[in-house]
């Protein structure tokens, strides 16, 4: 299975945001598609086009923390 370079970019956001400790869990087809990735699924899936996922926490991040997260990627 191919990924293309703009899915490549939402995999590297994906882990930067994971990697910084924002309250957030990844949901979707960038998930599903790792995961069948990693199994050895090797036929082609629907290009996708965006990162969904579900903050995990009763207090959102601030904008500044957001910011500063944001600009080390």
């Amino acid at each position: 299975m191919k990924i293309t370079a703009q899915e490549k970019i939402m995999y590297e956001v994906m882990r930067a945001i994971y990697d910084s400790g924002i309250p957030i869990s990844f949901k979707g087809s960038m998930v599903l598609k790792a995961c069948l990735m990693e199994t050895g699924y090797d036929e082609e899936t629907r290009h996708t086009v965006d990162i969904d996922g579900n903050w995990y926490t009763d207090t959102l991040p601030s904008g500044n923390r957001w910011q500063n997260h944001c600009r080390t990627l």
